[in-house]
């Protein structure tokens, strides 16, 4: 195996590992969540998506990053 492919291998293996863990927090986050909160719209929305956006945002930098050295 090359070194370039395997960093694309490596990176999309990574990526994917990040994007369903961000997918798990957002969706456990929106479970957790009161359905009869009187916050704000935005305030519920950054609340769900603080922690796993992150991750999910990470893993499409890094399988990006993976196809961009890769070639």
């Amino acid at each position: 195996m090359e070194p370039l492919e395997f960093i694309r291998i490596a990176a999309l293996a990574t990526a994917s590992a990040l994007g369903v863990l961000g997918i798990w927090l957002v969706v456990g986050a929106i479970v957790r969540l009161p359905p009869a909160t009187g916050g704000s719209l935005i305030w519920n929305i950054a609340e769900v998506l603080h922690p796993g956006a992150w991750y999910v945002l990470a893993a499409v930098v890094i399988r990006q990053l993976g196809r961009h050295i890769s070639k």
